[in-house]
């Protein structure tokens, strides 16, 4: 069996039928005024200020003829087609519903399919009341004919150029037949009859040009056209809408007929449906022999089949596929009355039905479902539309007791079986009227249950009128004892909710449960349920700015906590402008210091003084949050921009982003923590890879090498000239980190030397940013080597740092000077020297002339230093300079290591004279993190 669909997906394949035809109409309708406007007509025609008429063309007669009638009878098959199509649609649909549980045969199914669209359309050719199918074709395909010669009428009455093609013709007559109100116009008129009566006459006016204006001319209503529209092609569409649905629904109600499965149908507005009118008001559930296919024309309400449910639906199946024949099988609880709505339609609208049944016009929900309503009428209105009269009480009696005496045993079993049903229905209808819109499934009580099949077996076992109506008044009872518990069950629930809410009153509820009146109970508590909502409402929009609304309320009143409420946001307006921060400042001032600390006696002068405190800590933490992902984005755009090929460290930046976009702030922290470490470890592990431990031969530190060595005694411009196009080179290349944090050694270095020479810096920096600033340094100057043997010079302040390096090395400080020469030391740090003799701090006390080898990592800062007299950070590596600074400055590699050659005195300072031996890269490890800062 297929997959049931909704309603809804029901009623959109019908409508999608519908569509199907529109179109195949529309192309019929194009195609018949395409040839229309292809027949030849002589020039003769535009001179003419008459109406265009086809009568005036006879040669044309023959095949005029042969385009109607092939436009009639394209348009008739396509109707049929579509009530074909209508039912198989109907049958399709309620196969997924009551496949399952038919007592037809597949073969009697196909059968009646067949047949209900051949029997539809049979008798919607025959004539009755009006005219047939046929015929309403015709007329709209004569309406076609009559409106094209009235848009070519225009169309020549708005001057058509001779020697116009049939294209452009056709254009205009399309721009009419398209909007056929361009043509006419409909006069209203009131004249006064000769009884003294005002009436409304309505005349049709052609539209026509005359003298170069726009007139309309009064027209004959018959050469106008009939139906509800103006336009023949939307009657045409009107009719394909109304006729498939018809059959649709025709077809349906007739299936459900002999499908005991099926117990009623439920009428009901479509979901498009947007006026309120005869839909809305006759809506509900119907006995399922009630013949219904609409309510009027173009109706888009639909019909549903209700079914058995329950535990007589596992029965009824249970028995079916058993074999059992349930074709007899009558279900308890089908729907065997009409809506009440219905029967005060009927009454509320009787003279109108009466009026149209005397013309022969009753609508067909009214015409083929005489037995639903016709008792509702007066005898003189039922004589009126020749429906048989009631007869008297005696009358009736009296035949009643003629026909008695003529019954057979099998008349009057017949007769007890009909009354027995009358005894259900009766009784169903009272139960259905005291359970209103419930049905008796929905009751929750197995013994209501149990009362309620206690009626139907003393009907099946034709037990008294008495004991019958025992029974119900046992029935009704426990059932309006249920509805009184629930009542009260409801008022208590709600008292309960209320205890959770400030300034709710109770007492009315409490008041009415005690006198046991659970009706007017649960009616209170109905009212005390309403306050409670525009309570929540109230303090929902209260938690924008003061947390836990609901335990305040309870100490509280909604005024006053509007008041504080009113007071926060004004203050909090006023730092709007202010930087997160400084919000941060004032909430910590206003939450701690001002109402914590009691300045000014707040607490004792403002009893909500808790209220404001729990307010501005919210905000605050709002504030704090806010901070938090400022710094975290911040943090962000630095891990994202570090290139890498590092598969996990991808995977950790693609989870951050997703926990930054969930405003996972905990998760984030986490991830961005852990891509930080990662990326220490990356590039430390690159820093391994690309660091080489420098160890030069013997021969390098030969005296004619040294003798050799570039040793600029001038200006500067020599070794300018030796060192600028490597550090050119490496500075286009280096990364921006490497810039930035090179640049920013030659500015301030003690963030970096102190902790790499074992020793404290005493300001604050973060571990991270230290590693970071230091490796990126690092690459950088490992970028960069000595083109050719140097000598460079640097200035310190005393004897004590070159103790120091001695130490770093792992020697100890001699006490003779010149026990120095040959001894090793290392400098822990990045090392600035100047690049020409007397320049590199050399007014300090002890003078280093540094003699390095080829191939000595170290770079030539001078262009960009801080101090240099390049174009500092901004310099592109391409421009050139010719003044340079004091400092002069080239910077060795970390952990560049010397060997003292020559020590001497003179002129109050202390000369070393000294060779790079090495350069050592030690692991950061050795950093104590104490060292770094605070």
């Amino acid at each position: 069996m297929s997959k049931k669909l909704t309603s809804k997906q029901q009623k959109e394949q019908l409508n999608n039928l519908f569509a199907v035809y529109n179109k195949r109409l529309g192309r019929l309708y194009s195609d018949y005024v395409k040839k229309l406007t292809s027949l030849g007509y002589g020039e003769d025609v535009l001179k003419d200020d008459a109406l265009f008429n086809f009568d005036n063309f006879p040669q044309l007669k023959a095949r005029l003829n042969d385009i109607f009638n092939d436009y009639y009878q394209n348009s008739l098959l396509c109707y049929k087609s579509g009530i074909t199509d209508g039912v198989a649609l109907a049958y399709n649909h309620d196969e997924m519903v009551i496949g399952g549980y038919s007592v037809l045969t597949d073969k009697a199914i196909r059968v009646a399919r067949d047949t209900a669209a051949a029997t539809f359309i049979s008798n919607r050719l025959k004539t009755k009341n009006g005219l047939n199918l046929a015929q309403i074709i015709w007329n709209y395909c004569q309406q076609t004919k009559s409106e094209f010669e009235m848009a070519m009428s225009n169309t020549i009455a708005d001057g058509i150029k001779k020697g116009s093609s049939a294209e452009e013709v056709g254009k205009s007559i399309r721009k009419y037949l398209n909007d056929p109100d361009m043509m006419y116009r409909r006069y209203h008129t009131i004249k006064v009859q000769k009884n003294g009566k005002k009436k409304d006459v309505v005349t049709w006016r052609r539209r026509r040009i005359i003298d170069g204006k726009v007139r309309f001319v009064e027209e004959p209503l018959e050469k106008v056209g009939m139906g509800v529209y103006r336009s023949a092609r939307k009657n045409a569409l009107r009719v394909a809408r109304t006729e498939i649905n018809s059959a649709y629904h025709k077809a349906r109600n007739e299936r459900w007929q002999n499908e005991p499965f099926v117990i009623g149908q439920y009428i009901h507005v479509s979901p498009q449906h947007n006026i309120d009118d005869i839909c809305n008001d006759l809506q509900g559930h119907y006995p399922k022999d009630y013949v219904w296919i609409s309510w009027h024309s173009q109706c888009i309400c639909t019909s549903d089949p209700i079914t058995i449910q329950g535990e007589e639906k596992k029965e009824f199946y249970k028995r079916l596929m058993a074999g059992e024949d349930m074709s007899n099988y009558v279900s308890p609880f089908a729907v065997l009355t009409m809506p009440e709505k219905y029967n005060q339609y009927i009454k509320d609208n009787s003279e109108a039905i009466v009026k149209a049944g005397m013309r022969g016009k009753l609508a067909w929900h009214l015409q083929d479902n005489t037995k639903y309503w016709a008792h509702l009428l007066s005898p003189s209105d039922r004589k009126k539309l020749g429906l048989k009269a009631v007869s008297s009480k005696e009358l009736i009696l009296a035949k009643a007791k003629e026909r008695h005496a003529l019954r057979t045993k099998e008349q009057i079993d017949k007769i007890q079986s009909r009354w027995d049903k009358h005894r259900r229905d009766y009784y169903n209808g009272l139960v259905h009227n005291l359970l209103g819109s419930k049905s008796v499934t929905d009751i929750k009580s197995q013994d209501l249950f149990e009362r309620y099949y206690a009626i139907r077996y003393a009907i099946k076992d034709k037990k008294s009128a008495s004991e019958i109506a025992s029974l119900y008044d046992r029935f009704k009872r426990g059932y309006q004892t249920k509805l009184a518990w629930t009542d009260r069950k409801v008022a208590m629930n709600v008292m309960k909710v209320a205890a959770k809410y400030g300034e709710t009153d109770v007492s009315s509820v409490l008041s009415a449960l005690k006198a046991a009146d659970y009706t007017l109970a649960r009616k209170e508590a109905k009212t005390l349920a309403n306050t409670i909502s525009a309570i929540k409402k109230d303090e929902l929009s209260l938690s924008a700015l003061i947390p836990d609304v609901n335990k305040w309320h309870k100490q509280f009143t909604s005024k006053e906590l509007h008041g504080v409420y009113d007071a926060v946001e004004a203050k909090l307006a006023q730092w709007q402008s202010l930087t997160l921060e400084q919000q941060a400042k004032k909430l910590q001032f206003e939450a701690i210091d001002f109402l914590g600390g009691n300045m000014h006696g707040v607490q004792q002068k403002y009893a909500t003084w808790k209220v404001s405190q729990a307010a501005y800590l919210k905000k605050l933490d709002e504030v704090k949050t806010a901070i938090d992902w400022v710094n975290i984005n911040k943090a962000y755009a630095d891990v994202k921009g570090y290139k890498t090929q590092s598969k996990i460290y991808h995977k950790l930046i693609y989870d951050l982003e997703h926990a930054m976009l969930a405003k996972d702030k905990t998760l984030a922290e986490q991830l961005l923590y852990e891509a930080k470490q990662k990326k220490e470890t990356l590039i430390n592990a690159k820093a391994k890879r690309n660091a080489k431990n420098v160890v030069f031969d013997t021969d390098q530190f030969s005296q004619s090498r040294k003798d050799a060595a570039v040793w600029d005694k001038g200006n500067g411009a020599k070794a300018d000239k030796t060192l600028v196009d490597t550090a050119s080179k490496q500075w286009i290349a280096a990364t921006e980190k490497e810039k930035d944090f090179t640049y920013e050694y030659t500015h301030h270095y003690c963030d970096v030397n102190e902790p790499l020479q074992g020793r404290k810096y005493d300001n604050y920096q973060t571990k991270e940013r230290f590693i970071e600033k230091v490796n990126n340094i690092t690459s950088y100057i490992e970028k960069n080597e000595l083109p050719t043997d140097m000598w460079f010079t640097r200035g310190d302040d005393g004897m004590k740092v070159i103790e120091s390096r001695i130490k770093f090395a792992g020697g100890s400080m001699p006490n003779n000077l010149q026990d120095l020469v040959g001894m090793e030391m290392q400098e822990g740090g990045f090392m600035s020297t100047g690049s020409r003799k007397g320049k590199g701090f050399n007014t300090r006390s002890v003078i280093m002339n540094i003699y390095a080898p080829k191939g000595t990592k170290a770079a030539y800062v001078e262009p960009f230093s801080a101090f240099g007299c390049g174009d500092k950070r901004s310099w592109d590596g391409v421009s050139r300079f010719s003044i340079y600074s004091s400092e002069h400055e080239t910077l060795f590699q970390r952990g560049t290591r010397m060997r003292i050659t020559k020590v001497y005195e003179e002129g109050g300072k202390t000369y070393i004279d000294c060779e790079v031996i090495g350069q050592e890269i030690r692991d950061l490890s050795y950093v104590k993190d104490s060292n770094i800062g605070y």
